[in-house]
């Protein structure tokens, strides 16, 4: 139910906080589907938006997200993920 909500806050003019918190929702919707690769492609864009100096909630829900990715590591998207949220 939530992931339609998302795509259609998304398609909005948001702000890069807000775009980087909705990116991170988007990608833990992922995960609960088992969608690893989708999940990392939308903490990956998250994680632009904070290394482009957004709000530190974007890092810190980047952060745990990673945190519950940390089991799947073997996986590439994951552990490209990974390193990047690492020098955040």
């Amino acid at each position: 139910m939530a992931e339609p909500a998302l795509r259609e806050a998304i398609a909005q003019d948001l702000s890069a906080r807000r775009r980087g918190l909705v990116l991170c929702d988007m990608a833990l919707v992922a995960l609960r589907r088992g969608e690893l690769e989708e999940a990392c492609a939308h903490g990956e864009a998250a994680a632009e938006i904070a290394t482009a100096g957004a709000s530190g909630v974007v890092r810190r829900r980047l952060l745990d997200l990673g945190r519950r990715l940390s089991s799947f590591e073997e996986v590439g998207a994951v552990y490209r993920f990974m390193e990047h949220v690492g020098s955040l």
